[in-house]
């Protein structure tokens, strides 16, 4: 979303899913909770 408009960015990170913004939006919910883990290990480091 952000290179498409020529804004810098590293990469877009997040569950697997399909339909954003949309009534039929859904997530993954095993690539959800790796997300949730990925998320929770950085804070976890990050605040030593």
């Amino acid at each position: 979303m952000f290179i498409t408009r020529g804004i810098p960015a590293i990469c877009e990170f997040g569950p697997n899913g399909a339909g954003v913004h949309a009534p039929d939006e859904y997530v993954e919910l095993d690539s959800l909770i790796d997300t949730i883990r990925i998320f929770a290990r950085v804070i976890v480091d990050f605040l030593g």
